[in-house]
């Protein structure tokens, strides 16, 4: 598997195995939106839930294979609407939490071949840095550890 086949489907595993919460009886009933990406072309639903990489991957090096073993941190970010600010970050708070947890399940995204594990890399607590106005966000990061041979 190339590099940009491995990004593509970790990011979309991600972003599947969140909506796959996304039920009455699931870990995220009330998340209205996950959207892929950093940016949204229209204003998102609320409560919602964002998806992306960070800027960077790394490549690990290994001298004894011919494969490459690469760590990708991708962030998985809540935003809340609340009028109430402790409301709001408590609520934000939860949701990241929760789809990290919704991560998790399946330490290897479906993707057994490609992905080695999935972890907690760091949590970003709701805070008066991470709102705007009535709008409040919290984020959880997961690192995934991979291999591709080209």
């Amino acid at each position: 598997m190339r590099l940009d086949e491995a990004l593509e489907g970790i990011t979309k595993a991600f972003v599947e195995a969140i909506e796959k919460e996304i039920k009455e009886d699931g870990l995220l009933p009330d998340v209205a939106e996950v959207i892929r990406g950093d940016k949204a072309r229209v204003q998102p639903k609320t409560p919602n839930l964002w998806v992306f990489p960070e800027v960077d991957a790394r490549q690990v090096h290994e001298p004894t294979t011919i494969r490459e073993k690469w760590e990708l941190p991708v962030n998985i970010v809540s935003v809340v609407k609340d009028d109430d600010p402790e409301e709001g970050y408590r609520r934000a708070n939860e949701l990241a939490s929760k789809g990290r947890s919704a991560i998790l399940k399946d330490r290897t995204l479906g993707l057994r071949d490609v992905v080695q594990d999935t972890k907690t890399l760091r949590f970003v607590f709701s805070g008066p840095g991470l709102s705007d106005g009535k709008n409040h966000s919290a984020g959880a990061v997961l690192q995934v550890t991979f291999l591709i041979k080209e």
